[in-house]
């Protein structure tokens, strides 16, 4: 069986912020798939939920296991339970390339709210999340799914920490949920579907 990690990153204590962004989508995409209910686990500081599918390739069914996580931690210490969830999967006994079967998913201010993309590997870009998760999983190779929130303003009277933390407005919620879960969701499936 192949084990695939689905990570939210956001700020638990700030929970439906533009910072925990990631943490709503994986919230959204359990809704559409026969998950478990959403369990803290405190050997690993999160929650997590997971489902079995079967994918079809090349005549033959493969079986893959998704865990979706939760860290309940502050953003810029995520990395500490990803690592530890890592570890509960025993993702590393794949060998090299093992992080692909790791897919992160972050906000990020530098798209525009509706955006959504993916990237392999590199940098944090100034991430605090995805600088812990390069930390302490030792390398910076994973998936991620970037998932636009925009600048503040210019000229907002808004500091950028107040921003990340704010809740979205009426009408962002609207654009989530008409346009960036169908999109990110589509993105999450065509990676589930290129790692069997």
């Amino acid at each position: 069986m192949k084990r695939l990690l689905i990570v939210g990153l956001g700020n638990y204590t700030f929970p439906n912020t533009r910072h925990s962004v990631g943490q709503m989508f994986v919230d959204y995409f359990r809704t559409g798939h026969p998950t478990s209910q959403w369990i803290l686990d405190s050997s690993v500081g999160g929650w997590i939920s997971s489902y079995t599918s079967s994918i079809s390739r090349q005549r033959e069914n493969v079986t893959v296991e998704v865990a979706l996580f939760k860290p309940r931690e502050f953003m810029n210490e995520s990395g500490r339970s990803v690592g530890k969830m890592v570890r509960k999967l025993d993702l590393r006994r794949n060998g090299p390339g093992w992080e692909n079967n790791v897919l992160i998913v972050h906000d990020e201010m530098e798209r525009e709210l509706g955006k959504v993309s993916m990237k392999t590997g590199g940098a944090s870009g100034g991430h605090n999340g995805i600088k812990s998760v390069i930390g302490h999983l030792g390398l910076d190779s994973f998936p991620r799914l970037r998932i636009g929130i925009s600048r503040p303003p210019l000229n907002s009277p808004s500091d950028v920490s107040s921003y990340v933390l704010a809740k979205f407005s009426r009408k962002e919620l609207e654009v989530l949920d008409e346009t960036v879960w169908p999109k990110a969701e589509a993105e999450v499936e065509k990676w589930i579907s290129g790692r069997v």
